[in-house]
This record gives C-alpha cells, structure tokens and sequence, in this order.
C-alpha cells in the first residue's frame, strides 16, 4: 500500500511529466534511445511503486505519444511490449516490485534475507534481461524504421500550474525517505518495513497532497488478493496440505542433486506462471519450495544451492514468464492501451515470440550465473 501511494502522489504532483520532458529532451530525436530509457524508467520505477502502479503512470505518461505516431508503423506495438516486459522484469527488483514479491517475503522469512540483499541479487538481472528485451523486440518488430524521432509531448500548462512546488518537493523528500528507510535493516529503525510504508501514506493524506478519491481509487483489489494469499498460506500450512505435496515432490526429487532440484524447480516455476497469474502462482508455489529447500541436502562448491538461494531464484522466477498476456498484470495493462479511435494496438499473439525468448533468456540466467551471484550475496 506504501508503494502504490507513492506511485499516486507522482501522478497527483504530475512528477512523471517532467520526467518524460527530460526524456524526450535526452533522447526524442534517437528513437531506439528514447525506447531504452522508457524501459529502464519503467523498471525502475516498479521497484518503487509495484508493478501495477508503475505500467499505469507511464502509459499516462506516453499516451498521446503513441497517437501522435503514423499510422502503420510498429512504433507503438514496440512500446507497449517494452513498456509490459520492461515492467515485468521491474518486478523484481524489490521486495515491494510486485505483488508475487510480498508472497516471497513473506516465504523468505524463516531465512532473514533483508531488503538491500533483494536488491543487490535482483539489479544485474533485470538489468542485462531489461537490454536483452529491448534488442529483442528491435530486432524483431523493426519498431523505428519509419520513424526519424520521437513525438513532442503537448502538456496542459493550467493542470501543471494547479500542482504547488511544495507539494511537488514534499513528495519526492518523502518517497525518498521512505525508500531509504525500506533499503536499509529493518531492525534499525521501525523494525518492520510495513511500518515504514506508513510514512507516506500518513503524509500524503494527512497534509492533502492525496484525497478522499484518490484513497478510494487505490487497488483494494490487489491488497485484498494479497491477504487472501497469506490466509491460503495459512490454511495450507495447518491443513498439512504442503508438507504432503513436499513429500511427494522429496520422494520424485530424492536421488537429485541439490543443483537439478533448483533447475527442475524454476523450469516448473517457469511453467506454471506462463498461464497462470504471478502472484497466484507465487501464492501456491513458494510455500511449497520453502519446504523443499529444508529437505535438500548440503551442497558445495561454486553452484552450491542453499534453502535461501532456491527460494530467492524461485521467487524471481515468478516474475519471469511473460509469453501470454495472461500471466501479469504489466501484460494486460499494453494488451488494452488503444488508439484515439478506441482501438488496440496489440492482439494476444503479439506477445508471444518476443516473450518466448525474454523469459527463455531469463531462465537461462537464473540457472547459471545467478546461482553463484545469489550465494556471494546471501553470505
């Protein structure tokens, strides 16, 4: 919730603006340059304010740039692809990136992983997987080839001048505390990030930057299916429900290495979350690889794979597939983006190719140099 209030006082103040002023100023006549820099912002911008925040604010963001396009070119196609992978992979990048990473937290907790060591495993990732989606989807979709620059984005100067720099300052102090707060050992301050997620929504709502509607127009939905996650969790866990399927995964996995158990279980992980949601299938498969990773025998040497690295991987995995649009919110949220006349510019299958081979280069990843990556982190 801390997140997406964040995420709604940078459109209230209309921060998200500026920024794409200074991106279309940085990079407005290299299109392919402009489109890194929207995937990159997009990614980052997750870590922040979740993954379902941040695909709204930049669609808001790059709307009319999409109409002001001719039509025919792939131009938008290749954005909203962008803008979806992008924020995918953004996913990950913090414990509060994504809905899916809050069942992974709350997983992780037998195991003390903080929030910086998130962090610092999650950037190198999503950071080569964010320029391999964008040379995929250049290469493939030729989204700039009839196209010399990037749009110039009108803003409406009343709507700018309604918003006080006050307000403007106060948010980004504010978010940024509240950030640094999230980064550094819980035990230092509050004790528990949650606690430090109401810093701004205290803030925000308290001195009027955010109102009534915009309190109302959070996503309830998401924090509802959340907590519907953790009673699921709960339920399964006194029932004895996972430590039965654990056995029966122990007893197929038995003669396994810890390293084939790691790769057996991302590839199902991979699997699943293709057709089903991420966090409903980060819902019902972590506590299970929870529970797997107690019963994995030690292992040594520089593909050692420890309880911590298998449920970490596994929990980023969850954020992995992004071949149907389907699987993620950030996905969904392209798939309806329409033109000034009310029509798509992607149909489901557009999706599938590019996705394919993101998620197949980022399967990849996790299961090679991830594993040692995870473990120097991890201690």
């Amino acid at each position: 919730m801390g997140g997406l209030t964040i995420g709604k006082a940078l459109s209230r103040t209309k921060l998200e603006m500026y920024a794409a002023s200074a991106l279309h100023r940085w990079a407005g006549h290299r299109p392919p340059l402009y489109f890194l820099g929207v995937m990159l912002s997009s990614c980052v911008l997750c870590a922040f304010v979740s993954n379902v925040a941040a695909p709204l604010l930049v669609l808001g963001v790059v709307q009319r740039t999409l109409w002001e396009f001719p039509e025919g070119t792939n131009a938008p196609h290749g954005i909203l692809l962008g803008l979806a992978f992008a924020c995918n992979i953004g996913g990950m990048l913090s414990p509060i990136a994504s809905p899916q990473n809050a069942v992974a937290m709350n997983a992780l907790s037998f195991h003390n992983i903080s929030f910086a060591q998130w962090v610092m495993v999650a950037v190198p990732v999503s950071l080569f997987c964010v320029l391999a989606a964008w040379a995929i989807i250049l290469v493939v979709w030729k989204p700039f080839k009839d196209v010399p620059y990037i749009p110039l984005q009108v803003v409406n100067k009343e709507e700018d001048k309604s918003v006080s720099n006050s307000d403007r300052a106060i948010v980004l102090i504010v978010s940024f505390i509240t950030i640094v707060l999230w980064v550094l050992p819980p035990t230092l301050f509050f004790g528990d990030t949650g606690i430090v997620a109401l810093i701004p929504i205290v803030v925000f709502f308290g001195i009027g930057i955010l109102e009534k509607e915009d309190f109302n127009s959070l996503s309830w939905h998401l924090m509802f299916l959340l907590a519907g996650g953790n009673m699921l969790g709960l339920c399964a866990r006194d029932s004895h429900m996972l430590d039965i399927v654990t056995v029966s995964l122990k007893s197929v996995l038995a003669s396994a290495p810890p390293y084939l158990t790691l790769v057996l279980v991302i590839l199902l992980v991979c699997l699943i979350t293709t057709f089903v949601s991420h966090t409903v299938a980060a819902m019902i498969m972590l506590p299970i690889i929870v529970k797997i990773g107690f019963l994995m025998p030690e292992s040594s040497g520089i593909m050692q794979v420890t309880p911590q690295s298998l449920v970490l991987l596994c929990a980023l995995m969850c954020s992995g597939a992004m071949a149907f649009p389907i699987s993620s919110f950030p996905n969904v949220n392209s798939l309806l983006a329409e033109d000034e006349k009310g029509k798509p510019y992607l149909r489901a299958k557009d999706f599938l190719f590019c996705g394919t081979a993101i998620t197949a280069v980022f399967t990849l990843c996790l299961i090679t140099w991830m594993v040692p990556l995870t473990n120097f982190v991890l201690g």
